[in-house]
């Protein structure tokens, strides 16, 4: 056998079976968990803020970066996976920020949107869900779509209410909420089936006045979290299971209700789930994004108050 074949067969001795088991104490590939944010859109202020949030859901008081260099009245804000920004304006423009952008950092993309377009979000796979103000609908944007280009379909199928949109969410799962006042609709498939929603939680059937307004959505426990009240007013909120071919409250009584009393002079603009608790922006008094915790129901007062804005929007949670 020459030296060469000793030499191979050596090699060959020394490798592992196929399919044997790896060494013990091997660890694989490991994936880092995904830092969360709280993002807020200060309207009057001009400014887009990010606050590092800790493993219970809890933002820091400061934030670590502040974008505000060419935003005019920035109201709606949604984030991708990747930690961009989708930015409207007084400019009816939807502008997007890559991860990280700060001070007067320029956007990456812009998309003409509508009059009003107060409200959008984007979903994992990059399609935009933007407001129509003028038509009161939702406008879906193509994954990439850019300046003028126009939208795939619209959705609108609450229009015999005549009520404005107060909230666009797109969960994980690419279902979409859609919060007015005369109650929140939701898409499973949005961009195959947008003709007719696939749940609604009708204000008519609440026997406590009308829901909407401001809405976040929890994936964990697979509820929503709704409030009450004309318009962008200061709760009560309503936990709501939204997996069941028909949506009720998870609970009887008091039980599924938030009360806060917290904003004054103004009300809840928005709203998002972080961990533990439900955040609220309020454009009244004091202008920050109050902290409640999710999982007390009944009367309670805000855990902390993030910020001090002049005039608080849309916030989100994203990375």
């Amino acid at each position: 056998m020459t030296r060469d074949a000793i030499r191979l067969a050596m090699v060959l001795a020394a490798m592992p079976l196929l399919g044997s088991t790896l060494p013990r104490g091997f660890v694989g590939p490991r994936t880092a968990p995904v830092e969360l944010h709280l993002y807020v859109a200060d309207y009057m202020g001009g400014a887009i803020y990010r606050f590092p949030i800790d493993k219970s859901g809890m933002p820091d008081p400061k934030p670590d970066i502040i974008l505000n260099g060419s935003l005019k009245y920035p109201v709606g804000l949604a984030v991708n996976g990747q930690g961009n920004v989708f930015v409207t304006d007084e400019t009816q423009t939807v502008s997007e920020y890559a991860v990280g952008a700060h001070g007067d950092a320029a956007p990456i993309r812009e998309l003409t949107a509508s009059h009003a377009a107060y409200f959008l979000d984007v979903d994992k796979k990059g399609y935009l869900y933007v407001e129509n103000g003028e038509f009161n609908n939702v406008a879906v944007f193509a994954p990439g779509a850019r300046g003028n280009d126009l939208p795939l379909h619209s959705i609108a199928n609450w229009n015999t209410h005549s009520d404005s949109i107060d909230a666009i969410i797109v969960d994980s799962q690419g279902r979409l909420f859609i919060s007015t006042l005369a109650g929140v609709y939701i898409y499973d498939d949005p961009i195959g089936h947008w003709q007719t929603p696939s749940e609604v939680f009708l204000s008519e059937q609440q026997p406590i006045g009308p829901v909407g307004g401001a809405t976040a959505v929890d994936e964990v426990a697979d509820v929503f979290y709704a409030s009450f009240g004309y318009g962008h007013l200061n709760g009560p909120w309503i936990r709501a299971d939204y997996v069941k071919q028909s949506i009720k409250p998870t609970n009887v009584g008091p039980g599924p209700f938030i009360l806060t009393e917290d904003c004054t002079n103004g009300g809840d603009f928005a709203a998002a789930i972080s961990g533990d608790y439900l955040l609220t922006s309020c454009n009244g008094d004091p202008p920050s994004v109050l902290v409640y915790n999710k999982n007390v129901f009944g009367r309670q007062h805000l855990v902390k108050a993030i910020g001090n804005f002049q005039s608080p929007a849309v916030i989100r949670v994203g990375p």
